[in-house]
């Protein structure tokens, strides 16, 4: 076989294999995504596809989508359960206006969380006001409280927090907290932070921790972007803002504006599902009441609002958010 044979040859398959990725790449992606792709596999054919096996698939490992699964089917149940009390019908299985019954419909099937009448919404736009809500509301904690974030570090602005976590471990609350490994790391205060929460008693968890390739490995650009807090299943806190300092440790003169929610009545519960099942991903641990009976919930009406949590990230099978703004 002649050198100029073997080089046709290589040519070909490099084509072959760039038109069988039209086929596959468009599957479950949004376009932009997968016009990029399927440019670098045509211009690129061998590096472009060998890029696309590496890190193409927006999905994590096969074991962290079966866990996923496993707290899917546990949350249904428990929802089919609490569905079943007489007294709690007008919160937890509602009437939807019609406008927005195809969205809560979407939603329910991705996530497999319903919407929830009788709930309390407060915006919160002050990125400091914000943190001082939270401190109070854990001052006033006594059963649980859980926290996870995407970027988390213990500085000057976000004191006030971890010291209301120490004071509940105090008072004999029981504190949980989990923090994105890449995306807390890069900060200053990393090692003193998770030591500090150690050393308060506060029991920590790295979310999706960067491990080397091999059974464990953690692909560097699949993270946990979620922030939640959840005060003994009464008060929780979601929105864009991290506990970290305005300005993220930068140097030039760049500050964050966020904007968080402060919501109490049912959709907490929906706030707290979305924690225990990073909770499970993490430990193996269902925080269940054999598990942790302190976080058995009691549902009350605080408010007028429907609420629904869309939870969404690489563990699902669909891209939940995307489907829902395309929506």
């Amino acid at each position: 076989m002649t050198w100029a044979t073997i080089t046709t040859f290589i040519g070909f398959a490099g084509w072959i294999s760039a038109f069988v990725m039209l086929f596959i790449i468009p599957v479950n992606r949004k376009p932009s995504s997968a016009i990029a792709w399927l440019l670098l596999i045509f211009l690129l054919p061998f590096l472009g596809l060998l890029i696309f096996l590496l890190i193409g698939s927006p999905k994590l490992p096969k074991h962290r989508r079966a866990q996923q699964r496993t707290m899917n089917e546990f949350i249904c149940q428990t929802v089919a359960e609490a569905t079943q009390l007489p007294e709690q019908d007008r919160m937890l299985a509602p009437q939807i206006p019609a406008r927005y019954e195809p969205f809560v419909r979407l939603n329910a099937n991705l996530g497999n969380l319903p919407a929830f009448a009788g709930n309390a919404v407060e915006l919160l736009p002050g990125y400091q006001a914000a943190f001082e809500r939270i401190a109070l509301d854990i001052d006033h904690a006594q059963h649980f409280v859980h926290l996870e974030y995407f970027s988390l570090s213990r500085d000057k602005e976000t004191e006030h927090v971890f010291t209301a976590l120490e004071r509940a471990v105090s008072r004999g609350v029981k504190v949980r907290v989990l923090m994105d490994h890449l995306g807390s790391r890069k900060y200053p205060n990393f090692k003193q932070t998770r030591a500090r929460l150690e050393a308060a008693g506060i029991e920590q968890h790295l979310v999706l921790p960067l491990h080397f390739p091999g059974a464990q490995f953690t692909r560097p650009d699949l993270r946990n972007h979620r922030k939640i807090v959840v005060i003994d299943g009464a008060v929780g806190f979601t929105g864009s803002q991290n506990l970290i300092k305005r300005n993220y440790f930068r140097k030039d003169a760049i500050y964050f504006d966020e904007l968080v929610a402060r919501v109490s009545g049912p959709v907490v519960a929906q706030l707290e599902a979305a924690f225990i099942t990073d909770w499970y991903a993490e430990t193996g641990i269902l925080l269940n009441r054999q598990a942790a009976p302190e976080t058995t919930l009691a549902l009350q009406a605080c408010g007028d609002m429907l609420c629904q949590v869309l939870p969404s990230g690489s563990g699902f099978e669909n891209e939940n958010n995307l489907r829902l703004f395309t929506t």
